[in-house]
């Protein structure tokens, strides 16, 4: 992470404000199984199709308590979960995912975009 912030300080220090990301990074990612826990579908939408065309494997679900059931069942690398979700909510799910020891091996990527959604929805007249 330290890399990541000297490099990100260099870039804003020679006056960009934007930095491109290489998606090819020699990383084998056939057998990389992602999970994507949202109730957005746009969001899931656009997460899937970015890392499919990656070369991950994507499955998804739209709650928080079919998603702990897909955990199980999938067994993913990684977990993408928006904490604010109907019935089980992200930080429910995640409590629940660490008490299984199958699921002490998955990393998880949690986030809120609630604010974001509200300001794309903002009618423009």
């Amino acid at each position: 992470m330290e890399r990541a912030d000297q490099s990100l300080y260099k870039v804003k220090q020679n006056g960009k404000n934007a930095v491109a990301i290489n998606s090819n990074l020699g990383i084998n990612r056939e057998n990389k199984k992602i999970l994507i826990v949202d109730d957005e579908d746009i969001i899931v939408d656009l997460v899937r199709t970015r890392l499919s065309s990656l070369g991950y494997s994507i499955e998804y679900s739209s709650d928080g308590q079919s998603g702990i059931q897909l955990a199980e069942e999938y067994q993913p690398d990684l977990m993408i979960i928006d904490l604010m979700m109907p019935k089980i909510n992200g930080f429910e799910l995640i409590r629940q995912l660490k008490r299984s020891r199958a699921n002490q091996q998955i990393k998880l990527l949690f986030y809120l975009l609630k604010q974001v959604i509200k300001i794309l929805t903002v009618p423009l007249n």
